[in-house]
């Protein structure tokens, strides 16, 4: 969920339902996180939401798993109207011991 006030452009981190999930191996999982790049109320927003979501998939490609979910809009707790890009993130198997 998103807080009552944000500041964009920003990135929201939440999990996702569920938030772990078995790995492969014994005592491993993954974790599911989703992160929301808020773009400013701007008439070029979908521009600085392409080049925000560029940058974070690119930031994260060589470690995490991350999937662009498309586009839409979010209406924050003080009645705001945000463009957002949804991001889902997969982690890689993490060993627990």
């Amino acid at each position: 969920s998103l807080p009552g006030r944000i500041n964009p452009p920003c990135i929201v981190l939440a999990e996702q339902s569920p938030l772990l999930t078995p790995g492969d191996a014994w005592h491993e999982v993954i974790v599911h996180l989703e992160a929301a790049i808020i773009a400013q109320p701007v008439e070029h927003a979908i521009d600085q939401l392409d080049d925000l979501t560029d940058q974070v998939v690119t930031g994260l490609w060589d470690t995490l798993q991350p999937a662009a979910a498309g586009y839409t809009t979010i209406t924050t707790g003080d009645g705001q109207t945000y463009l957002v890009s949804r991001i889902t993130i997969d982690s890689s198997p993490i060993l627990f011991t």
